[in-house]
């Protein structure tokens, strides 16, 4: 799998850090959220919001150093791929 974040210079980035992060994130699954959320804020991220869900989910949200929101997530149930 790849993913490419992609900037046009052409073009005017999004004013990213006034967004709600529930507009446009990044979700990545994580075994481990705690240890992740503290590695990227090492490198420069800001966490913003910590959500546990009835079902067990743990939901940490962080922003980059250019003010992306990021998802990190360990759900509590396997999600249905059907």
């Amino acid at each position: 799998m790849m993913l490419e974040v992609y900037c046009n210079p052409a073009e005017q980035v999004p004013d990213y850090p006034k967004m709600h992060p529930l507009l446009l994130h990044l979700a990545l699954v994580s075994s481990d959220p705690y240890a992740d959320s503290c590695r990227l804020q090492q490198a420069g991220a800001q966490q913003v919001d910590e959500v546990n869900l009835p079902d067990g989910s743990l939901l940490l949200m962080l922003r980059d150093p250019w003010g992306l929101a990021l998802q990190l997530c360990r759900r509590g149930a396997v999600l249905n791929q059907t």
